[in-house]
């Protein structure tokens, strides 16, 4: 069974190839554009792995993905942004999220994204 992705941006571009790397590593991937439409795929789809901008138009991506996990959604979260503070990098970190800083690097992202999914499929199969 593939592991499945919910990538959320703002920008449909970036969500597309985002999707697009994801799914030819064999992900089955699922885009949003918001946190309401992400907080509605995230319950009904559940995830293995969400990867999210932090600036949306109607929440910020680390109080969406807070949201997701608070309905029992268990996936890694990978938060990305365009420029962060340090306390909200460590509320990250606290969070147990990873964060890419954009432009990400795809090699990298597939990386951190196989490390957290491994995690959150361990935890579900348990």
């Amino acid at each position: 069974m593939a592991v499945r992705a919910l990538v959320v941006d703002y920008q449909p571009t970036i969500a597309y190839t985002l999707a697009l790397v994801l799914r030819a590593s064999g992900y089955e991937v699922r885009t949003e554009h918001s946190g309401e439409a992400a907080l509605v795929t995230a319950t009904e789809w559940q995830p293995d792995l969400l990867i999210i901008e932090f600036i949306l138009a109607d929440m910020n991506g680390l109080e969406c993905a807070a949201r997701i996990r608070r309905r029992s959604v268990d996936c890694g979260v990978i938060l990305l942004y365009a420029c962060l503070g340090d306390s909200l990098l460590e509320e990250v970190r606290r969070l147990g999220f990873g964060a890419f800083e954009k432009p990400v690097n795809p090699e990298l992202l597939l990386a951190a994204s196989g490390n957290l999914t491994r995690a959150s499929v361990t935890r579900k199969g348990s």
